[in-house]
């Protein structure tokens, strides 16, 4: 098994990447976005595992809430081979921890979105120039 797309499976959890790593070590792609039971540890037990020459090289983890920057810290430090990582609307994850990424890894295509933050109250009437994509009731 090479590639293995579980978006949207609410099952799975750490152990299902423990999992993974032990019984499937020629997985290269893994779409884990909106699987929002899945924690560092689990990330971290599943790079030790896919990380090694050829292996793991793309990583979707979009949606993905209780993942922190200490997930991207292990896949900077570990997972060399790796070429893409999808990191929308990880709430826990911030700006600085993809630069550490990026830093560790410059060959890695990051994608990353962050939600904008809400406008603040003082900018009333003029709020659609903070928030062009929506209608404000």
């Amino acid at each position: 098994l090479e590639k293995l797309d579980l978006e949207y499976c609410s099952q799975v959890t750490d152990s299902t990447l423990i999992q993974l790593a032990t019984y499937c070590p020629r997985l290269n792609t893994l779409v884990l976005s909106h699987c929002d039971q899945i924690t560092d540890e689990g990330i971290s037990r599943l790079v030790e595992g896919l990380c090694g020459p050829q292996q793991l090289q793309r990583l979707a983890m979009d949606n993905c809430p209780l993942l922190t920057d200490s997930s991207l810290t292990m896949l900077g430090s570990v997972c060399q081979n790796l070429c893409q990582v999808d990191l929308y609307d990880c709430q826990l994850i911030t700006r600085q921890g993809i630069e550490n990424l990026k830093q560790q890894n410059p060959r890695l295509k990051i994608q990353a979105f962050f939600a904008p933050g809400t406008p603040p109250e003082s900018t009333l009437g003029h709020r659609r120039r903070y928030c062009r994509c929506c209608t404000i009731l």
